[in-house]
């Protein structure tokens, strides 16, 4: 095994609880280019966009991982220049919500789409 399969396949359980998808999402991780997936993880980690949040007027609907809760302060300062955030934070799961509390997120969805 390839040292970056390697990498995707010991971290994709850190982000999906649900075992059925980790094969699909490190799969995704596989067939991307390594230089575009290189670039944008440095880009990704060395953007501050707190800033530019607000410019953002539009209602926002962020969707948090279960474990963030922990973090709730220092998460909701990072948005406090997003003035019209609604932040929640999933009961369970990982970074990908829509895997792991697949009806919550759409219930999430569903009630902020609804209401606007």
């Amino acid at each position: 095994m390839n040292s970056f399969k390697q990498m995707q396949t010991s971290m994709i359980p850190r982000l999906v609880a649900d075992v059925s998808m980790q094969e699909k999402v490190t799969g995704w991780s596989m067939k991307s280019d390594r230089t575009t997936f290189a670039k944008m993880y440095c880009d990704f980690s060395n953007t501050d966009l707190r800033e530019k949040l607000k410019a953002i007027q539009c209602p926002t609907l962020i969707l948090l991982e279960s474990y963030f809760v922990n973090f709730k302060p220092a998460i909701e300062s990072q948005y406090k220049n997003l003035k019209n955030a609604d932040m929640r934070y999933a009961s369970k799961g990982l970074h990908f919500i829509m895997y792991d509390d697949k009806e919550w997120y759409f219930e999430q969805l569903n009630n902020f789409l609804s209401s606007k």
